[in-house]
């Protein structure tokens, strides 16, 4: 008696096979459209790479920029060094 029971609450084929012919409300995408997407997708996709690339390149300019500033500081630094040794050497002289 309890299975019957069952059986006539289960719901039939027939009204589900009716609601899947119902159009649901979102329309399936064409051919055409999904390549467009996609076409966009790889555009925008190639730019990110183009932008991180150029970033990149900026930053190691910047990079080597920076490198290049302080080695020539350093040897600004060292010359004055030496200057300044060359230039006490000869006042010890002077005053021998």
């Amino acid at each position: 008696m309890h299975i019957i029971v069952q059986n006539l609450l289960r719901p039939r084929a027939a009204p589900r096979a009716a609601a899947a012919a119902e159009p649901t409300g979102r329309r399936r995408k064409s051919v055409e459209e999904e390549e467009q997407e996609g076409a966009k997708k790889e555009k925008e996709q190639e730019e990110e790479e183009e932008e991180e690339e150029k970033k990149k390149k900026k930053k190691k300019k910047k990079k080597k920029k920076k490198k290049k500033k302080k080695k020539n500081k350093n040897k600004k630094n060292k010359k004055k060094k030496k200057d300044k040794l060359t230039e006490s050497q000869s006042n010890r002289f002077i005053d021998q």
